[in-house]
């Protein structure tokens, strides 16, 4: 599979978790977000790493503002269950675009398409 398209879900999480920060007003978090990005492209498997790294942390958040929402809405009252569907599946996203995003060497030939690598 093309490396871009790999890396796709990686960016449309680093995207969705700036969107999170932009709206808590944590323009420090916005720019590290932005900054992550382009890591994702280079050849250096550390970068991407780092990134994974993130994204696993990122899930993290999302579950826990996840259960802040849910604990808070169920507290007055409202319904929860769509915000806890909408940030379970963000945090899905996020987590299965951590595994996405490993470097192309690291990922098995099996596991490509069904190819199978020439031993």
């Amino acid at each position: 599979m093309k490396k871009s398209v790999r890396k796709f879900p990686a960016v449309l999480s680093l995207v969705l978790l700036a969107a999170h920060f932009l709206r808590a007003q944590s323009l420090f978090f916005v720019a590290v977000n932005i900054g992550l990005t382009p890591l994702l492209f280079w050849k250096k498997r550390w970068l991407t790493q780092i990134v994974r790294i993130y994204l696993v942390l990122g899930c993290g958040l999302w579950v826990y503002t996840a259960s802040m929402i849910v604990m808070e809405r169920e507290a007055l009252g409202l319904p929860f269950a769509g915000a806890a569907i909408i940030l379970g599946s963000v945090a899905i996203l996020t987590l299965a675009s951590a595994l996405l995003a490993a470097p192309e060497e690291s990922v098995p030939a099996r596991t490509q398409l069904g190819v199978k690598a020439d031993n």
